[in-house]
């Protein structure tokens, strides 16, 4: 599946996006692991999926079943808390699985739960950073990534509990960042994702330094 533009937006009780379709929060085989002959390239557009749960049903936000190759757009996932279903699936790359989440351009904002939580991998061109949190955030809690000087990178509201994060930007480079949840947030929210204004009123959580490709904060344990 390749996605070049538009405005997507998506509520869904299984996988918002699937690119081998099956029911895979019912459970019923319809998603097969390390599959790896699938491909999703996001190269533009706007993208958001909000995965609800109808009972015991709850899915993936995107899922690829193979590869995420992201060039550009915006990808927002406000996803499961279920450990078995996370916000963003896709497949271990080499030598574990045969996958990944390849990301050069754009940005990425997903919440989720934390048992199953992934994000892009090394051989992306842009810094990425996964936040684990130990418990639950509750719903409505704000979560405030920003450089050690106070630059902010992003600011989310996700409308259900989470325990992982997943970041991707342009902007983000090697340095010092801090992590601040709960507060308020004068800037303008759509879906979830805030622009502009400032946060107050939260709590530092942790901070840490981007030396790598990719960096992990914090542990599902």
């Amino acid at each position: 599946m390749t996605i070049n533009g538009g405005n997507i937006h998506i509520t869904s009780r299984d996988d918002g996006v699937n690119i081998a379709g099956g029911n895979d929060g019912s459970g019923s085989g319809g998603d097969t692991f390390m599959r790896g002959s699938y491909h999703l390239y996001i190269n533009g557009g706007y993208i958001y999926v909000n995965v609800v749960k109808v009972g015991n049903v709850e899915g993936d936000g995107v899922d690829s079943n193979g590869d995420i190759i992201m060039t550009g757009g915006t990808v927002i996932v406000d996803g499961p808390l279920t450990d078995m279903q996370s916000a963003l699936d896709h497949d271990f790359p080499p030598p574990m699985g045969v996958g990944g989440f390849k990301m050069t351009g754009g940005l990425v904002v997903a919440v989720g739960s934390a048992g199953m939580a992934v994000g892009p991998n090394s051989s992306s061109t842009q810094y990425s950073v996964m936040l684990t949190f130990n418990t639950p955030r509750p719903a409505g809690t704000i979560v405030h990534l920003r450089t050690s000087s106070g630059t902010a990178m992003f600011t989310f509201e996700s409308t259900k509990a989470y325990r992982s994060v997943v970041f991707c930007s342009p902007d983000l480079t090697k340095g010092s960042y801090e992590v601040y949840t709960g507060g308020s947030s004068t800037g303008t929210k759509v879906d979830g994702l805030y622009s502009g204004g400032t946060c107050s009123g939260g709590t530092k959580y942790t901070s840490f330094t981007i030396s790598s490709m990719v960096t992990r904060v914090g542990s599902y344990y």
